[in-house]
């Protein structure tokens, strides 16, 4: 896709050309038939995305690549990190169209999503959906508006429902999709210049 306008992003068919910035991007739409939500990061023109299915709430990471060397598209990743499908999207104003075809079944599905939200340099608050996550909860930053996370929310999966809000003692360092991660019954945020750490237990 091409990104134009604000987004520092690039998908296109036929390649893909951005400046290094950073920027957060929302989307909403379907692959397929499937309801999905779709969150992308890029930062020193590194595109990183997670998205899930509304349906099962589990967050699938898109796997990290250069924008200046996205031609063709974005691989997703499976749970063992392992390139599971191909995401072919071009770019029409805040509109998303294109494919998702599976490597392993050949299986191709259209793709049609809209922008919801979108951030440059943090200056618009845009909820960042994190690409762990548990058998039971999701985890999303509301915003990174202030340059820093102040706060996790807890989502469960069954129903998307808001489950609790966590607020570290000291605004923690913001690393877009991947600012919180899970270790067994704990989340935590790592530390940083600038910025502390923080350690909750999650419920079993």
């Amino acid at each position: 896709m091409r990104l134009r306008y604000h987004i520092a992003l690039a998908w296109a068919l036929s390649g893909w050309a951005a400046p290094a910035a950073a920027s957060y991007a929302a989307y909403t739409g379907t692959i397929g038939t499937e309801r999905v939500t779709l969150f992308l990061d890029d930062g020193n023109a590194i595109v990183r995305g997670v998205y899930f299915y509304d349906r099962y709430r589990t967050p699938i990471r898109l796997k990290p690549a250069a924008t200046h060397s996205l031609e063709g598209g974005i691989d997703e990743l499976d749970a063992d990190g392992i390139p599971a499908a191909r995401l072919r999207i071009t770019f029409d104003a805040v509109a998303f169209n294109g494919s998702w075809t599976s490597y392993r079944t050949g299986r191709m599905l259209p793709i049609h999503l809209i922008r919801t939200a979108y951030s440059s340099y943090g200056a618009e608050p845009v909820p960042i959906l994190q690409a762990a996550s548990t058998d039971r909860y999701y985890f999303v930053i509301p915003s990174v508006a202030t340059g820093d996370v102040r706060a996790i929310e807890v989502h469960d999966k069954s129903d998307g429902q808001l489950v609790r809000t966590l607020v570290p003692a000291s605004p923690a360092c913001d690393r877009g999709i991947d600012t919180v991660v899970v270790k067994k019954t704990h989340l935590r945020l790592s530390p940083g210049p600038g910025c502390a750490g923080a350690t909750f237990t999650l419920e079993p």
